[in-house]
């Protein structure tokens, strides 16, 4: 039933893989890998399988459960012969991978095995590029992904890479993509819970209306503005250096950044070049004290004064302790705290005494 339902969604689906013998007077093909997929199809096709909805919601990730449900939901309850023109059609039309191996069979099936033992599971953008591959919302992402990137190497997601937030492998698996869409819905409405709605974002800007599509836009353009002081407070450098205690913490603390320069605005030039090294400043010390908060809450240390520590560490360091660190209220908390730290590096006198403001 899930496969029926992800050809339905336009959802990529695992290669047939097909072993050609050409020892006879004709060539053979043979499937080695996905029999069990193509009698599913065959089933289904002569309404012996009826995909049962229930079956589908129960078996779903949270963070995909809704991507090409549109397209999907035609078919639930019913066998192929009771299918509209279009939604049987677009399941025809759906073309499958298909791996094909030739040669010594032993050497067929080695290289099966090897296939088959290093299987791919397809992460949520993957599956977004895939099923809104035509989405204005994809489109725009891109275009901020590559104008962002003009300021490093030009690479594919080499600005996010430069920020520290991302690698190499996290670029192929498209979770620079997933970042980007992330800090644009941020800029359209503000805090979302986890990743949950990104779908939404892709669906509802499918095929937007000049006034949605300027409004896209304009987030785009803020974000990028946004992310481009971000570079220029960093210097290339990564904003998450070692003071941040988790793997991930640095995409929580860049995704704060964001939302703080822009409810706040980004700085002028004059106010860049007379407050870059303070910002730095402060926000080294403030991860520096969010690590110590966090080891003593765990128990790992004991020499950091933990009653005393600033209000603004105190209130980011326990949005990343336990629970859902990426709740809308904890994304909203940690936004609040770099937005007070941000506007406490502004204020006059420019030259900050971090003895004051931290403590000793």
């Amino acid at each position: 039933m899930l496969f029926i339902d992800s050809l339905a969604r336009r959802v990529p689906v695992n290669a047939i893989t097909l072993y050609k013998d050409e020892s006879g007077e004709f060539p053979v093909w043979e499937v080695i890998d996905g029999k069990q997929r193509l009698e599913t199809f065959l089933s289904f096709k002569n309404d012996k399988l009826v995909v049962d909805q229930d079956v589908i919601e129960a078996a779903d990730e949270d963070e995909i459960a809704d991507v090409g449900l549109e397209l999907a939901a035609p078919l639930y309850g019913k066998k192929f012969s009771e299918l509209d023109q279009t939604t049987s059609n677009l399941l025809l039309q759906y073309e499958l991978p298909v791996f094909e191996v030739s040669g010594d069979r032993k050497q067929a099936v080695q290289a099966f095995t090897r296939m088959n033992n290093n299987s791919y599971i397809l992460k949520p953008q993957e599956i977004r590029n895939a099923v809104y591959a035509k989405s204005k919302f994809l489109d725009v992402v891109k275009e901020l992904d590559t104008a962002f990137a003009q300021h490093f190497s030009g690479e594919e997601g080499a600005g996010l890479l430069a920020l520290g937030i991302t690698n190499e492998n996290g670029i192929r698996r498209m979770q620079d993509l997933q970042f980007l869409s992330e800090l644009i819905a941020l800029a359209l409405d503000g805090e979302q819970h986890r990743r949950d709605s990104l779908n939404g974002y892709y669906d509802k800007y499918q095929t937007p209306g000049k006034t949605a599509m300027k409004e896209l836009q304009a987030a785009k353009d803020e974000v990028l503005k946004v992310l481009l002081q971000l570079a220029d407070i960093s210097e290339k450098t990564p904003l998450a250096v070692h003071h941040f205690p988790n793997p991930g913490t640095c995409e929580n603390d860049v995704y704060a950044l964001v939302g703080a320069l822009l409810e706040r605005g980004t700085f002028s030039t004059a106010q860049m070049t007379k407050l870059q090294p303070s910002i730095k400043k402060a926000l080294s010390e403030f991860r520096r004290q969010v690590k110590l908060y966090i080891a003593t809450s765990r128990g790992d240390i004991d020499d950091y004064d933990i009653d005393n520590a600033p209000d603004t560490v105190a209130r980011y360091a326990q949005t990343l302790l336990g629970g859902q660190q990426n709740s809308i209220k904890r994304r909203a908390d940690r936004r609040e705290a770099i937005t007070e730290l941000l506007a406490g590096v502004s204020a006059p006198p420019a030259t900050i005494d971090f003895r004051t403001l931290y403590g000793s």
